[in-house]
């Protein structure tokens, strides 16, 4: 049969998985901020598009009536 570990080794091993996890918790907050500013530059493309086709119609519209 097996020797069960010391509580002292358990603690031990305890120690690389709370670096693990506090690590994995920054690279997950990094990760969801990069994803919302991507976010935020994609509406701001997405608003500049609208604009420029809101514009193109509205020259169109003006050379039709001319």
């Amino acid at each position: 049969m097996a020797a069960r570990p010391t509580s002292g080794k358990k603690a031990a091993a305890a120690i690389p998985v709370t670096k693990k996890v506090k690590a994995d918790t920054a690279a997950t907050a990094e990760r969801q901020e990069n994803k919302r500013f991507a976010v935020k530059r994609l509406a701001a493309a997405a608003e500049k598009i609208a604009k420029a086709v809101d514009n193109a119609v509205d020259y169109a519209a003006e050379l039709v009536t001319k």
